[in-house]
């Protein structure tokens, strides 16, 4: 994995530097990261054709 200590210069951009957090566990522990959900916006023409929606 890169590495994404805070001395990186400010070469990652703002939106990795807000998911992906500097800090690394001590050697010899591990875990697994929670994962990132990313949604978009959905629109409908009419509340009633949201309401139908068959998810």
């Amino acid at each position: 994995m890169e590495d994404l200590s805070a001395d990186d210069g400010g070469a990652l951009g703002a939106a990795t530097r807000l998911i992906h957090h500097p800090y690394r566990a001590p050697d010899g522990f591990d875990a697994v990261p929670v994962p990132v959900h990313k949604a978009s916006t959905v629109f409908f023409p009419t509340v009633a054709a949201m309401r139908t929606r068959q998810w």
